[in-house]
């Protein structure tokens, strides 16, 4: 019935079913109330390398091309290709967000959680 219904209109096959896969499940801390989500394409160029920043509500993203090492402060460094999910906690320094490549860029999707008050998306740590 569900496959029926997200099926109407949408012009696929009868027979098509639809396939979910999760990519990871993160807790959200702080209680903070999430009044607007933000999504955006990031590309970063060959050897982009972010520094040391927070953002103010957390950001889940996804890998679409590239290899991207990612580190939140205190926690191991990782490297995350296309098909993979980043979860960036809020208001927590995140120590490394680089494209690993000195030739190709890479491109993440970045879905920011935010409140009411939050008029940036990125507060760079010194």
């Amino acid at each position: 019935m569900a496959t029926a219904l997200l099926c109407a209109g949408a012009g696929c096959a009868r027979d098509s079913v639809l396939e979910r896969a999760s990519l990871g499940t993160h807790a959200v801390a702080g209680g903070k109330a999430v009044t607007r989500v933000e999504v955006q394409r990031l590309t970063l160029p060959p050897g982009f390398k972010a520094g040391p920043h927070t953002h103010p509500g957390p950001v889940v993203g996804y890998v679409t091309e590239g290899r991207i090492l990612f580190q939140v402060k205190g926690q191991p460094a990782g490297y995350y290709t296309a098909g993979q999910m980043i979860f960036e906690p809020g208001s927590t320094p995140i120590e490394r967000f680089d494209n690993d490549s000195s030739s190709a860029p890479a491109t993440f999707i970045a879905t920011y959680l935010l409140g009411d008050q939050d008029t940036e998306l990125l507060h760079r740590l010194q």
